[in-house]
């Protein structure tokens, strides 16, 4: 283990951290704070990268300890999770869903354990402290708001709008948990890419992500979770409709695919291939047409990736 391997991890990770913190505008990159972990989980091998993790993240908190927040400790135990992982499915070389889909599977697994290593003693459930933080978090904007917009007018709308937020957010919090644990997961196996190629570091054989999709099976999945969530039961309809958004956002990444396979089949220009996705991101309904086109895909066969049905000659002769 190189001593210059584990301070350039600790060093990278808390540059990352800072600048996230204190540019609000790339606030969002805050999810590749697990990458340098993953660089250098995986270049020194399974043992020597996991003792680089393991001391870059007791200088980081050490760190924190000194400036006097401890409590951030465990966010940067779950990015330094985050690149173990990862590494080791890269080492595994598995498929870029089955990559996707293990890597998150874990983080939430570990972020659901440490939930309940930290919840208080009456009890609380993982996912309700989670709710009980996302409420906080809001009641915290809505009086900054009040202390900084002199007019109560204007207030009383912000604040009628965050009340409909938190109602929205306590029925579909589970899916945009896994959602964006998705997304870290995403964002730093796209990033990787880059940087590996760039060190001359083994990167897994994705393959053209473009022609990626999602199993077959899962329409059957997507059709009872649709009947389960007209049940009269509660609890049932919170399951069912959470596991629909999941699913809708696992058939609108299909549909993305399913345009870029066009758009690089046809060489169409990467100015308006930016100038699409930007009217997506402005247009949600866009959304949703990448939805059912990722879903009806797995009738229709819009890319036609799968190989022709093979006829028996017996079928002649009958």
């Amino acid at each position: 283990m190189k001593a210059t391997d584990v301070l350039g991890c600790a060093g990278a990770v808390i540059a990352i951290f800072l600048a996230t913190s204190w540019i609000p505008l790339i606030g969002p990159l805050i999810s590749l704070t697990p990458l340098p972990f993953l660089f250098y989980a995986s270049k020194s091998g399974r043992l020597q990268g996991a003792l680089n993790v393991a001391f870059s993240l007791l200088i980081i908190g050490l760190i924190a300890g000194l400036l006097g927040q401890p409590q951030i400790v465990f966010l940067f135990i779950e990015f330094g999770l985050v690149g173990l992982v990862l590494a080791e499915l890269f080492r595994q070389e598995l498929s870029f869903g089955h990559t996707m889909l293990w890597g998150t599977v874990m983080i939430l697994v570990f972020g659901v354990v440490a939930l309940y290593l930290f919840s208080p003693p009456d009890k609380t459930s993982p996912l309700e402290l989670f709710l009980e933080i996302t409420r906080g978090q809001i009641k915290e904007i809505s009086r900054a708001i009040e202390q900084k917009t002199p007019d109560k007018e204007t207030v009383r709308q912000i604040n009628e709008l965050l009340r409909i937020m938190t109602k929205v957010i306590e029925q579909i919090y589970p899916a945009l948990m896994v959602m964006g644990t998705t997304l870290m997961v995403w964002a730093n196996v796209m990033v990787a890419k880059v940087l590996f190629r760039k060190a001359g570091l083994k990167y897994p054989d994705f393959g053209a992500l473009n022609r990626w999709s999602a199993p077959v099976s899962m329409v059957w999945i997507t059709i009872a979770a649709g009947f389960a969530s007209f049940f009269p039961d509660e609890g049932i309809k919170f399951l069912a409709i959470n596991l629909l958004i999941v699913l809708a956002a696992i058939y609108t990444w299909q549909g993305l695919m399913i345009m870029m396979f066009f758009f690089n089949q046809y060489r169409i220009s990467t100015w308006i291939l930016s100038g699409v996705c930007l009217l997506i991101f402005f247009q949600p309904y866009l959304l949703l047409v990448l939805a059912l086109a990722g879903l009806f895909d797995q009738w229709i066969d819009f890319r036609k990736l799968r190989p022709p049905a093979v006829k028996d000659p017996e079928d002649d002769l009958e």
